[in-house]
């Protein structure tokens, strides 16, 4: 691609000096003419435009031994390292995977001991237990995930069902604090017919302190092959239910319990 000269221009009159109202640029040799004060200028590239494109191209090209400009070439400012990645041999798709998981894995590890710290941070927070902290939670606890009485089904009883060891343990505690004695306490299992039942049993009854054999009669739930379930494996022990003898009275107390929660939770002057 040619690049075409900025025009030439006459020099300024010998005698005489220039013309009127025409100034000649000192610096690129163009002729402007004044109006009004201001400079227009009379042909080519203005003045900073044409030293910009003198500059670019006397810049990317050299003259070679026959008078042809030449384009210089650009330096390689690639990394060395970089520079060694573009001659080796491609990576397989195996060895690109292979890379990843291992970022991947130390991702995983990071989020995994934030996660671990986060949740010992919260569990300080606690601190030591008052009676009435747990009680007030046991209340709360049973009205989310106890039985309750219905007008249409008259339930009276204390019945607590979960799956959650810790969530038992607790609510255990709550009952030996609002007077509940052992001896009233009756515990059963409900789990899928496809589980291990001897070693769940087994698993509960050391949990609340007992003999399988003083279980009640475990409810077994009929396999489904066209379900999928996700709580399967040696952590699925299925559900505990904890049945309260004579119970009628602490139902009726916990319900009033819970009615006075509710109550002072939502007084205006909270």
């Amino acid at each position: 691609m040619q690049h075409r000269a900025a025009p030439a221009f006459p020099p300024p009159p010998a005698t005489g000096g220039q013309p009127r109202g025409f100034l000649v640029s000192p610096r690129c040799g163009h002729s402007s003419q004044t109006t009004g004060g201001r400079e227009r200028f009379s042909g080519g590239f203005p003045p900073a435009r044409a030293a910009r494109k003198h500059l670019e191209h006397a810049g990317n090209r050299r003259p070679s031994h026959d008078g042809v400009n030449q384009p210089i070439p650009r330096p390689d400012v690639r990394i060395p390292d970089e520079r060694v990645r573009m001659t080796s041999t491609t990576r397989t798709r195996e060895e690109a995977a292979a890379i990843a998981r291992r970022g991947w894995a130390v991702t995983l590890q990071r989020r995994d001991e934030e996660r671990q710290m986060t949740k010992q941070y919260a569990a300080a927070d606690i601190g030591t237990l008052t009676d009435r902290e747990l009680f007030l939670f046991g209340v709360g606890l049973y009205w989310a995930e106890g039985t309750k009485d219905k007008p249409h089904a008259r339930r009276e009883r204390v019945t607590f069902v979960n799956s959650e060891p810790d969530v038992i343990t607790v609510f255990l505690s709550w009952l030996h604090l609002v007077g509940v004695e052992p001896r009233h306490l009756k515990f059963r299992l409900m789990i899928h017919e496809s589980a291990d039942v001897r070693g769940a049993e087994e698993y509960w009854a050391d949990l609340v302190g007992t003999h399988r054999t003083l279980f009640g009669k475990t409810t077994l739930k009929r396999h489904n092959p066209k379900t999928v379930r996700k709580n399967v494996g040696e952590a699925y022990r299925g559900c505990l239910v904890v049945d309260v003898a004579q119970s009628a009275d602490l139902y009726r107390r916990i319900e009033g319990w819970w009615c006075g929660i509710v109550g002072a939770a939502s007084a205006p002057d909270r």
